[in-house]
C-alpha cells in the first residue's frame, strides 16, 4: 500500500495547483511501480501557526508511505517530487521537504 500526507502552509499553494500536485504524485508513484496511491491526505498548517528560523513558513513537507524500495528508486521518487513542487508552486527548492518512508 501507498500513501502520501502533504503538509502545506495556508495560503501558500493556490487551490489550482493541489490538484496538479495530486495528479503528480500519483504518476510518480506509477512510474516506479511504487502500487497504486491509495490515499493522499493534504493537511493545512493555519497562518502563522508553522515556523522556520523563527519566521512564519513556507515550506511545505511530503510524506510518501511505500513498500520497501531500493534507494535509487527513493532518489529518483525524493528527485521527481521536489521537481514537480517546485515547478508546479514556484517554491524554492529549500522550501519542499520531501521523505519517503518503508511501510511493510
Amino acid at each position: 500500500m501507498t500513501y502520501c500526507i502533504c503538509l502545506i502552509q495556508e495560503n501558500q499553494i493556490p487551490d489550482s495547483s493541489l490538484e496538479k500536485l495530486e495528479v503528480g504524485i500519483r504518476e510518480i508513484v506509477s512510474k516506479n511501480q511504487l502500487n497504486n496511491l491509495s490515499d493522499l491526505k493534504w493537511i493545512v498548517i493555519p497562518e502563522g501557526q508553522g515556523w522556520t528560523a523563527a519566521k512564519p513558513s513556507t515550506s511545505s513537507v511530503v510524506t510518501l508511505y511505500t513498500p520497501s524500495i531500493e534507494q535509487p528508486v527513493r532518489v529518483d521518487v525524493l528527485n521527481s517530487i521536489c521537481d514537480l513542487w517546485t515547478k508546479t508552486t514556484s517554491c524554492h527548492i529549500n522550501e519542499i521537504i520531501a521523505s519517503v518512508v518503508p511501510v511493510n
